[in-house]
């Protein structure tokens, strides 16, 4: 019988960085996204840049998860993560159910979440706290893609009013 090794990062990691980063000063500038980068111990590797967005992995404390920014009209607006990608789903779901219990304590009951009305696996929600938001989305694997593929559960933190922005210049063009 083999054992599956736990998930990397925990849920409480996690947490733990999202509270730190609300509560945080928003970084505004690329000067202050690298000090606040190093400050929260965010150090990410293989960084590829297009159109202001920017991907690479990290932090390496988390098993080096894919990972993202992006910047609007040259302000950083947030950040992203695809966690525990690959992994079986029943222990990425379980993983994600703590993380938005505790991302719940952290910044209150989700402002969105969708009812669960019908038989689903996973769920979407989002919180608004301190001028940043938070999207944590869990959803199970398309039907059609092996199981264990394409797993994972992407979490976005950003500056609100800035993403709120970048939002509508978007919908503008």
């Amino acid at each position: 019988m083999t054992t599956d090794p736990p998930l990397v990062p925990t849920a409480p990691a996690v947490a733990a960085l999202v509270r730190g980063l609300v509560e945080s000063t928003w970084p505004t500038t690329e000067a202050d996204r690298g000090a606040w980068f190093a400050e929260h111990h965010l150090d990410v590797e293989d960084v590829r840049h297009e159109a202001g967005a920017f991907s690479g992995v990290g932090p390496r404390a988390w098993g080096s998860p894919s990972c993202g920014w992006h910047v609007f009209e040259d302000e950083f607006v947030g950040l992203h993560w695809f966690l525990w990608e690959g992994r079986p789903w029943s222990d990425v779901l379980a993983s994600a159910t703590e993380l938005r219990d505790l991302l719940s304590d952290v910044a209150g009951e989700p402002v969105d979440e969708p009812p669960t009305d019908r038989p689903v696996e996973g769920f979407t929600a989002r919180w608004q706290v301190r001028g940043r938001t938070i999207d944590l989305y869990a959803h199970a694997p398309r039907s059609d893609v092996a199981a264990g593929r394409d797993v994972a559960v992407q979490l976005h933190v950003d500056h609100a009013a800035r993403a709120a922005r970048e939002d509508a210049a978007a919908r503008a063009r």
